[in-house]
């Protein structure tokens, strides 16, 4: 992750209390978050923090793109340590403090809030149809979480990745400056998060440590070592596949075995079974389907008919 700002933040701390920080936002003061690598940008690249007029974040940008106008989530306030965590809005006092102009930081939306229309320019562009509703998003994370399907306190989700960790939902605003707090895209919700920022680097520390072998190969290959694994563990998954599928068949063929000898002894049971099949087939409103029926079947029928219509009759 990037760590460049970590000047900044030793500057800061200097400047302001950092657990006046972390009361009002939640969050320590690190470089991995957004109020760090504004200040470096103010700091080493003061040309383009001058020509800057607002910071977005990544889906506040494609959101802007999609409909011309510039938002800011509130899942993705936690960045900034001018965000009032209680309040779920900016806290201009802090701005100040820090040296961010507020007027940078777009207007704040719950994630779910719909916060404009695709427009024409962007109909064109992307082939969504003009005037699509267009909503505020959310942290990646929280999102992921979301489709975790965790929604209630104390429900977890565990990701992996390059950035990978655990998010914990909370009913309550829960601080810990050992975890990363944001509010969930759920209204009413917020997460506690923690884990790794370098999956990458632990693969390479396992390469290095274990796959002596996948070296050799690799350099006989014109390969990396990575692509050698990829292939390895490619073979397993292809391996596992084929034997659930195997395993599944047999399963199959049992059942069936089962249920023939069940209607061998029951031919009601395979008619039922058999207007069952055509039930399921008739769904399909573009299906034509012929009938073949037992002549005992269709005079049952007709015998029964007939039955109820002279009791009808007397």
């Amino acid at each position: 992750m990037d760590t460049r700002a970590w000047e900044i933040c030793d500057g800061v701390k200097q400047e302001i209390d950092e657990d006046e920080i972390f009361e009002l936002c939640g969050n320590p003061l690190q470089p991995c978050y957004t109020t760090p690598k504004i200040l470096w940008y103010k700091k080493h690249l003061p040309d383009v923090y001058g020509k800057t007029d607002k910071i977005l974040q990544s889906n506040g940008f494609i959101v802007y793109r999609l409909t011309g106008r510039m938002t800011q989530d509130l899942s993705q306030g936690y960045g900034l340590h001018c965000f009032d965590m209680k309040k779920g809005a900016i806290d201009s006092a802090m701005c100040g403090r820090l040296g961010i102009d507020p007027e940078m930081i777009p207007e704040l939306f719950p994630c779910h809030r719909i916060v404009g229309g695709v427009t024409a320019k962007a109909a064109a562009e992307t082939g969504l149809f003009a005037g699509t509703p267009v909503v505020a998003g959310g942290l990646d994370a929280a999102c992921g979480t979301l489709g975790a399907g965790v929604l209630h306190a104390g429900e977890t989700q565990e990701q992996g990745g390059q950035a990978g960790g655990m998010s914990i939902c909370t009913d309550d605003i829960a601080m810990d400056k050992r975890l990363i707090l944001s509010p969930h895209v759920v209204p009413g919700k917020w997460l506690l998060q923690g884990g790794t920022v370098g999956g990458g680097g632990i693969l390479k520390w396992f390469e290095r440590e274990f796959c002596e072998q996948e070296r050799m190969e690799a350099r006989g290959q014109g390969l990396s070592s990575m692509q050698v694994m990829d292939r390895e563990a490619e073979a397993i998954r292809e391996k596992r596949a084929r034997i659930v599928k195997a395993e599944a068949e047999l399963e199959a063929s049992i059942k069936l075995t089962q249920g023939a000898k069940e209607m061998e002894g029951s031919p009601i049971a395979l008619e039922l079974r058999r207007m069952q099949m055509l039930s399921e087939i008739g769904i399909d409103n573009n299906t034509t389907t012929v009938i073949l029926m037992p002549s005992d079947f269709t005079n049952a029928a007709k015998s029964f008919t007939e039955l109820v219509s002279k009791k009808k009759q007397a």
